[in-house]
């Protein structure tokens, strides 16, 4: 199932006549090419009429064709009568969440308009938790099989393939410039190249602005000029009450000019 198949069970296997492996399991039927690179997965919702399958139930015939045993009847097609669906579903944002609330549309808001129609967000420090409803639209065929896959480039180091409530939840996303990706697939398993992009920029924390880092190297190199001052002075108190009175001596001199014998 990590690699893509509808189920770990394997009820059955069978080999058509271009090298395409169909297996039957206890969630429908899966075809996968040799290399294991492409899977499509087939139940009830593609019209089989169980998706419980029966062990070693499987056979061919000449003409092609494949049975399988299911516990809701006898499955037969021929692979190379299947058609894929040519209709490719468009990625949608549909909702959009901060701190878990809904964003309302307004001038104060971050959403100036319809999610669905915003191609740039600004959030602050105190928004960097939040969330968007996402989805596929006008794949009519067979919709509740879309596959919808999501991305936060600058943050998210791979594709992730979205839950049945198709939500994409984001918490504490640290401040910086991302973009949000979206694409889509149909039933078939055919992905849409058209990508759906949203810009969103978080700001930073009033304490992490280049304002407050300006201050911060102020008060710290006030600090060290302080601190070097008073460390130089404690220095020179030092020295100074090592020097003791008796190594300065007055000394008479006996060729001093007496103030009797100046003429005025």
């Amino acid at each position: 199932m990590k690699d893509g198949l509808a189920n770990n069970e394997i009820m059955a296997l069978a080999i058509d006549k271009k090298n395409r492996i169909w297996l039957s399991s206890q969630k429908g039927i899966s075809t996968m090419s040799m290399d294991g690179k492409e899977i499509r997965n087939y139940d009830y919702l593609d019209g089989l009429p169980s998706d419980n399958f029966l062990a070693r139930a499987v056979a061919s015939d000449a003409a092609g064709n494949l049975y399988f045993g299911s516990r809701g009847g006898l499955v037969w097609f021929n692979p190379d009568h299947l058609t894929l669906n040519p209709i490719l579903p468009i990625p949608r944002l549909v909702g959009f969440k901060i701190n878990d609330l809904d964003v309302s549309i307004s001038d104060s808001s971050p959403l100036k308009k319809s999610i669905e129609y915003t191609d740039e967000i600004y959030l602050d420090y105190s928004q960097s938790s939040f969330s968007f409803k996402m989805a596929a639209l006008n794949s009519y065929v067979n919709p509740r099989k879309n596959r919808i896959k999501y991305k936060l480039i600058g943050y998210d180091e791979e594709w992730k393939i979205a839950d049945i409530d198709q939500s994409a939840i984001y918490s504490q996303i640290p401040s910086g410039n991302y973009t949000f990706s979206l694409m889509v697939s149909n039933e078939d398993g055919i992905w849409n190249t058209k990508v759906k992009n949203l810009d969103i920029k978080i700001g930073r924390a009033p304490w992490l602005s280049v304002w407050a880092f300006l201050i911060y190297f102020v008060v710290l190199s006030g600090a060290a000029f302080y601190f070097y001052y008073i460390s130089n002075r404690l220095k020179a108190i030092a020295l100074l009450s090592q020097i003791t009175p008796n190594k300065f001596k007055r000394t008479p001199n006996p060729e001093l000019v007496k103030p009797n014998a100046i003429d005025i």
